[in-house]
């Protein structure tokens, strides 16, 4: 049964801010994206974030703010170069940032632009690492850190990340007006 309260956490999903982290390079295909978030109907805003690269903050109708930067976060791979680059030579640092996350409860999806699982289990990817090593260190970071590697196209990753904020938002907004926690309408 759809309700007052439903509809207006249904409203506030849809119209949240989106947070960029401030160490986004802002290229061509930056601004694209950019565009892209307006056109679905949020405003990017850069601040720095604790871990990722994109969350969202929501402002409800009766003035009261909800940052969602430290409960779910989107962490961006350009390709997949970067991301077994994360296996490799950068993988102490990515490794921290998926523990922090962890640590923190936060919700992190990592959603590399470009190839796929399959791309991965070819070891069609622009390095010399090992296919066993690669798939080894994806699925251990996935069960050790709770997080989950995403494929997209740059195309689809803006709606992507629209989605799955939207949705975390509706469902936590609407699971805590059930639980009479907040009132939205």
């Amino acid at each position: 049964m759809v309700t007052k309260q439903y509809n207006a956490c249904k409203r506030a999903s849809e119209t949240f801010n989106l947070i960029v982290d401030t160490r986004e390079q802002q290229n061509p295909r930056y601004q694209q994206r950019m565009e892209d978030f307006q056109n679905l109907g949020v405003l990017p805003q850069r601040r720095a974030l604790n871990v990722g690269d994109y969350s969202a903050v929501v402002h409800l109708p009766k003035g009261e703010t909800i940052d969602y930067s430290d409960k779910l976060s989107i962490e961006r791979k350009m390709d997949l170069r970067e991301l077994i680059t994360c296996f490799g030579p950068e993988r102490d640092r990515f490794e921290a940032e998926l523990y922090r996350a962890w640590k923190k409860g936060c919700r992190l999806y990592v959603a590399i632009e470009g190839g796929s699982y399959a791309d991965l289990v070819s070891g069609n990817y622009p390095n010399d690492h090992n296919v066993k090593n690669v798939l080894a260190t994806y699925h251990t970071f996935e069960k050790r850190y709770g997080c989950s590697f995403v494929f997209v196209t740059p195309e689809t990753f803006p709606t992507f990340v629209y989605e799955t904020l939207r949705r975390y938002i509706m469902d936590d907004l609407y699971g805590k007006c059930r639980a009479k926690k907040l009132t939205v309408a």
